[in-house]
């Protein structure tokens, strides 16, 4: 095996790389691209290593800024090849990827997915047998934080194109090629009969493991973590308000409420509209009480945390009558 992959390696594949087959769980191989080393061979969920999601709110005119953490609590991989970048993501340029076998991992940790989207159920221990590809400057630090894994260097920037190269040439995996929703079919009939052959075996194995064949984004998973996510940022919009002085009469009111249902109601993912899922979890509820509680008990009386919550909950704008509720009473 090669200790160090060079620029003339890079996207090669082994020859006969199309008469390979899929058929069985041993025929496939996670792919992860990221920028983050995984350290004690762990690669975290973005819950995990305590991402913060940044983002500007306009608000009468004026932009402020809001942290919230994230809450995705999973971690991504494609099958048979590096994801490619789409209109949901950009990986061009990630340092790093790590190859695991799947049938090297704990069978547990896996949610399903699709053959482009294989998720997981919170942060991933890499199993013995899995590979990181490195810049071949950082290979050394690498196999320190991870010891019990083989570290591969590579020339150049970016480890893109390096994967698929490794996997096929050194590892003798097939490699496919990753479409945004799922593997990319040939364009000839013999290749596209093949194709639709592997398909159906990834179906069958996902079957025979208990992992759901459904897309991560609109997943049970997925809402509850975007709802979780949308109540931080409600809660911090609010924290907002109060510190602002900006509820302080009904005008006020329909700029605000107008800017909570674009950035909070609205349903921008593809996923359940988080006032929805909210509202029929009870756990959620107590959540989204206690957030806007903490961020705006003080000056805000009781009633308008409730009014404040009410909204979120139902979705839509309160009567006139009740408008006066919401006002800062400082």
């Amino acid at each position: 095996m090669k200790q160090v992959l060079t620029e003339e390696d890079r996207g090669k594949l082994e020859r006969g790389n199309s008469k390979k087959k899929i058929e069985n769980i041993s025929d496939l191989v996670l792919v992860h691209l990221t920028d983050y080393i995984p350290e004690d061979g762990v690669i975290k969920s973005s819950k995990d290593a305590g991402v913060t999601v940044e983002q500007s709110i306009e608000i009468g005119g004026e932009t402020y800024t809001i942290q919230y953490p994230s809450e995705r609590g999973s971690v991504h991989f494609c099958l048979n090849g590096e994801v490619e970048s789409h209109n949901y993501g950009n990986w061009d340029g990630m340092k790093y990827a790590i190859i695991i076998p799947l049938e090297k991992m704990d069978m547990q940790n896996i949610v399903g997915g699709i053959s482009v989207d294989i998720y997981t159920r919170g942060s991933v221990q890499i199993p013995e047998g899995s590979y990181i590809l490195c810049p071949e400057s950082e290979t050394e630090n690498v196999r320190k934080l991870n010891k019990n894994l083989t570290v591969v260097g590579y020339e150049g920037k970016g480890v893109n194109g390096y994967a698929n190269t490794f996997l096929s040439r050194e590892l003798g995996y097939k490699k496919k090629s990753i479409g945004e929703h799922g593997w990319v079919r040939s364009d000839n009939q013999i290749s596209e009969r093949i194709d639709a052959r592997e398909e159906e075996a990834f179906s069958r194995i996902l079957s025979e493991y208990g992992w759901k064949e459904v897309p991560h984004t609109g997943s049970e998973q997925d809402n509850i973590a975007m709802a979780k996510m949308r109540i931080h940022q409600f809660a911090k919009i609010l924290e907002l308000i109060k510190n602002n002085h900006l509820v302080l009469d009904n005008q006020a009111y329909e700029r605000i409420y107008s800017t909570l249902s674009n950035e909070f109601m609205g349903n921008s993912t593809g996923g359940a509209n988080p006032s929805e899922v909210i509202a029929y979890d009870n756990s959620l509820r107590q959540q989204l009480y206690k957030e806007i509680s903490e961020a705006i008990g003080e000056g805000f009386s009781p009633e308008a945390i409730e009014k404040w919550s009410q909204i979120i909950q139902n979705g839509q704008q309160i009567d006139k009558s009740e408008q006066e509720k919401l006002r800062y009473s400082h």
